[in-house]
């Protein structure tokens, strides 16, 4: 499995999420994400070291729990 270092390493270095996706096979969603929690950190500065697996792991935890949950059509009728 790669690693999600790996990951930030190849966004640092502007490489596409579309080739990022095709080389390692990760969804583009899982990158798409990974790049906005990366930017919002400041992984991606050229002074900044890339963290490790946990910090990188704990991060996007928090930023899926701060993703509103879109409602459904139906939730009314719950």
């Amino acid at each position: 499995m790669v690693e999600l270092q790996q990951v930030i390493f190849r966004l640092k270095f502007k490489q596409s999420i579309r080739s990022i996706n095709r080389d390692t096979g990760i969804h583009r969603t899982i990158i798409r994400n990974l790049n906005k929690v990366a930017n919002n950190s400041g992984w991606l500065s050229n002074d900044r070291s890339i963290p490790s697996e946990n910090e990188i792991h704990q991060a996007l935890v928090a930023f899926d729990l701060k993703k509103p949950s879109k409602s459904h059509g139906l939730d009314p009728l719950k």
